[in-house]
């Protein structure tokens, strides 16, 4: 399947899952057969449970109950048929749990503290994640089924100072802050085809250093002279998610599903990620960054970028978003840009 230009194989994606999944029941065999026994061999989703992925390959992780433990309760009525679970449920017509309860990466890891409980939290959300799932099922299906073979969960929170973000260390999940956000069902798009992008982009970059010449961790401000903190790795990732939330943002302004309103703000979305895709284009323009393996994937995010910025930049470039933070904020972008006076 092709995401704007970029090309994903699902069986190569498929055959990475697998030799991970053996990789992690060879690991915990190893470790702790009891455990090891305990869950079903067979079962794939089993051994991708993020959680365990955390605790056999994280260095330092700060779990504080007995792994044994915390997945046998995750593990507890595991059926895709059981709909409704006094932990967790399905997004909606998917394999994807939602847990009504903190995520333990969350409180663990980070030490968070929310501003209100995650059943709140959900109840507050849960229709606009699920009708931003439904529309994206219907707009991108190919893109929402390589989603459900890689996020196994969404971890939706309400914090202040913590993105949403996906990470290799609790490889499958989702975590999603809505807070500060106006989480309406673009807000949804945006971020889910954001933050399972990561996801995405980490089973087909595993081997993460075969892309790179350099080491993956070296800072791209020794490539330009712009001031950037960002690893040239991390930016790599970003190039993918801005091909992943573009793709989406896309095709959701060219449905019919959407008020004049909703468009927009997806329009206004559009135009402030091409900003930043063009920007790390630009600055990862170098042939010392990228061996030639990170080549192939680099030439099929530029020609990405350039098939959006083709299609939009028309409309986009009259736009000011010299009020916007790092994330995109619609009520600041209609105070410099009218609504009446954006073609939609």
């Amino acid at each position: 399947m092709k995401i704007i230009n970029f090309n994903i194989e699902k069986e190569f994606l498929e055959n990475v899952i697998m030799n991970l999944s053996d990789e992690i029941r060879l690991k915990l065999y190893k470790l702790d057969e009891e455990l090891f026994n305990s869950l079903d061999y067979n079962d794939d989703n089993a051994f991708l449970n993020p959680i365990l992925f955390y605790y056999l390959f994280t260095k330092e992780n700060k779990l504080t109950n007995p792994i044994s433990s915390i997945i046998n309760n995750y593990l507890a009525m595991d059926s895709k048929t059981v709909n409704q679970h006094a932990d967790y449920f399905f997004l909606s017509d998917s394999n994807i749990k939602i847990y009504k309860s903190s995520n333990p990466f969350l409180t663990s890891y980070f030490n968070l503290e929310f501003e209100e409980t995650t059943e709140e939290t959900i109840q507050k959300n849960i229709k606009p994640l699920f009708n931003a799932w439904e529309y994206l099922k219907t707009i991108i299906p190919e893109f929402c089924e390589i989603i459900e073979i890689t996020t196994k969960e969404i971890s939706i929170f309400n914090c202040k100072n913590q993105n949403s973000f996906a990470t290799l260390q609790y490889l499958g999940t989702t975590f999603i802050n809505v807070n500060d956000q106006i989480a309406n069902e673009i807000f949804f798009i945006d971020d889910l085809s954001h933050q399972c992008g990561h996801i995405i982009f980490y089973f087909l970059t595993l081997n993460a250093q075969d892309f790179f010449v350099p080491p993956m961790q070296t800072k791209l401000s020794i490539y330009s002279n712009y001031k950037d903190n960002r690893s040239i790795y991390d930016v790599f990732h970003g190039l993918f998610t801005y091909t992943t939330t573009l793709n989406a943002l896309s095709e959701a302004y060219k449905s019919e599903a959407f008020t004049e309103e909703q468009k927009t703000e997806i329009i206004g979305r559009i135009g402030f990620y091409l900003q930043k895709f063009g920007l790390d284009i630009k600055l990862t323009d170098n042939p010392n960054i990228f061996s030639s393996k990170g080549m192939k994937y680099y030439e099929m995010f530029q020609k990405s970028f350039e098939t959006i910025y083709s299609k939009y930049s028309i409309y986009t470039k009259q736009f000011n978003y010299s009020n916007q933070n790092y994330f995109y904020n619609n009520d600041l972008f209609l105070t410099l840009n009218k609504m009446e006076e954006i073609i939609v």
